[in-house]
């Protein structure tokens, strides 16, 4: 079994009989409770009348979207064009691949959520005789996240997530009984290696005067007049690497919204728009600028069109468009039908205007956000890290590994002494304990969450009720079990069930209370902390962290 982040997730098997075996497209297999299908004919070698050699490889069930082809869906739903630009954020994206994958598969097949990935970046992307499975990798790529596949028994889940995998609370490094056969460490890519980067945003939205004339957006003068920041450890390692780095989704916009609908289809209301005729002491406009400005939807009927503005009513917020002819004589918006009209509620942007300076100080933000993610992904030499691993020491420690999981690793003569995410498993189908891993040097860094007075003191109120019963103490407290001979606690319902927690996003427990229980979750301190609780049934419940967590969940 090869597994690699957001790639490659099949089974290869190999195997010689003495008679034919009938195996082809859509036979399936069931390898560590995970379902894989042939998808490609196997190869069959006849050597004599009784030796047959056979080639197959299994397929996981991410690449049935592979064979969803992703159409556009216009305003009426239907699914008219292969070929075709889309503006949207991270969810617009995921609902156009989750809607053709309904398609095909039919309602509530597959399910594509997402668990933290910002909604905040919009980006124009096109498309072109792609299938959903690129159109999820090409979605993972633009808003820098991963995906997790859960298959259930009538269902399957697709969740984007900043970060795919958990944390394995095992450390291996050579010696008996330690895990580690052997460690190999290779240079991934040095090419990109940067300790001073210059960021620059886009050049669009920028008044004549911003920043000493600049043409692009700029890094908050606080921080760098100059627009440069450095990684003071890296420059310290490697010396001073520069890189130039443009962010060109990156520039002063607001986002607007339609209040209502003028008296032409031409016109719309933001009642809340700022007044784009707006003069200085000298009668000169501060926002508008020698182009044309220009409306570009960013939901709605016309998502992804750009219209110039013919007039701009101060009073009423009026805005006036001018019409857009496409290559087909297409008019839009069009008089003729609705599906390509402006409706109320739709979201918009205003391009080739000056903003005012509230708008420009937030993109500044935004720009320094996004080049230190990118500097501190890229200020160290990627390496990567091969792992032999003891087949005794994973069956005695009931071990198994997932892509995007981090492990520890310890080697004093190499250096190493971290958290390592996994981004390749290879596992043997014989010997299920026998792994080889591929590991990135990308090192977890959780954040610490401070409890409110409020969470202390219904903590300090949850412990007070155990302490009261006989079986109770400090130190079997985080063991996942239900105690006994509890008392009359009605806030707390009529069971508790404790579960421990081990560097995780996420975590699906099999209760079996038969209801649906208050959930608290507890941090190693004893601290209450906030997550997202979805429950699947009566029985079993999600519980999603801000972010990588240890401590415990608890049921009442």
């Amino acid at each position: 079994m090869v597994k690699r982040l957001l790639e490659e997730d099949v089974v290869k098997v190999f195997f010689e009989s003495s008679n034919p075996v009938s195996l082809g497209i859509g036979d399936h297999c069931v390898v560590f409770g995970r379902k894989y299908l042939i998808n490609t004919t196997p190869i069959e070698k006849k050597y004599s009348s009784n030796l047959f050699e056979y080639e197959v490889t299994f397929e996981s069930v991410i690449y049935d979207l592979s064979k969803v082809a992703l159409l556009d869906v216009d305003a009426t739903g239907i699914h008219f064009s292969h070929e075709f630009f889309l503006i949207g954020n991270v969810d617009t994206f995921r609902i156009l691949i989750e809607t053709n994958l309904e398609r095909v598969y039919g309602v509530d097949k597959w399910t594509v959520s997402n668990l933290g990935v910002p909604t905040d970046k919009v980006v124009n992307l096109s498309f072109s005789e792609n299938n959903c499975l690129q159109a999820l990798q090409t979605l993972c790529a633009e808003f820098d996240c991963e995906y997790e596949l859960n298959e259930y028994e009538n269902e399957t889940i697709i969740t984007l997530r900043k970060q795919a995998g958990g944390f394995q609370a095992v450390t291996f490094e050579y010696g008996k009984g330690k895990g580690l056969y052997d460690l190999k460490r290779t240079i991934a890519s040095s090419n990109n290696l940067t300790t001073r980067l210059y960021a620059f945003g886009a050049s669009r939205n920028l008044g004549a005067n911003y920043r000493n004339y600049s043409t692009r957006l700029k890094l908050p003068a606080t921080t760098s007049e100059d627009s440069h920041m450095d990684n003071p450890g890296a420059v310290s390692k490697y010396g001073v690497i520069e890189r130039v780095v443009m962010f060109d989704d990156i520039f002063p916009q607001r986002e607007g919204t339609v209040t209502a609908l003028g008296s032409t289809i031409y016109q719309f209301v933001d009642e809340d728009c700022f007044d784009l005729n707006a003069v200085d002491g000298d009668g000169n406009s501060l926002y508008w600028l020698s182009i044309d400005p220009k409306v570009s939807f960013r939901t709605g009927n016309l998502a992804g069109y750009e219209f110039t503005i013919a007039a701009f009513d101060t009073v009423s917020g009026t805005f006036t468009l001018q019409k857009y002819i496409d290559e087909r004589s297409t008019e839009f918006p069009n008089p003729d039908t609705t599906a390509f009209q402006i409706n109320v509620g739709d979201k918009y942007v205003i391009l080739d205007i000056a903003l005012p300076q509230l708008y420009v100080d937030q993109a500044e933000s935004r720009l320094l956000t996004r080049a230190q993610e990118w500097l501190e992904k890229y200020s160290n030499d990627h390496v990567l890290y091969e792992l032999n691993l003891d087949e005794k020491f994973i069956s005695d420690q009931q071990i198994s590994f997932s892509v995007g999981d981090g492990i520890g690793v310890v080697d004093a003569d190499m250096g190493i002494s971290e958290q390592i995410r996994i981004t390749d498993v290879r596992r043997n189908l014989v010997r299920e304990n026998l792994y080889t891993l591929i590991l990135s040097n990308s090192v977890y860094k959780p954040k610490e969450r401070k409890p409110t007075q409020q969470v202390r003191t219904e903590l300090a109120q949850l412990k007070q009720a155990a302490f009261s019963q006989s079986d109770w103490t400090e130190e079997n407290s985080l063991e996942p079990s239900y105690i006994k001979n509890k008392p009359d606690l009605t806030e707390f319902a009529d069971k508790h069930l404790s579960f421990n927690v081990n560097y995780k996003k996420t975590e699906t427990i099999q209760h079996d209370l038969g209801k649906k229980p208050s959930v608290s979750v507890l941090d190693e301190e004893g601290n209450l902390c906030i997550a997202d609780v979805e429950y699947l049934d009566e029985n079993s419940v999600t519980v999603n962290f801000i972010n990588y967590f240890t401590g415990k969940i608890v049921f009442n």
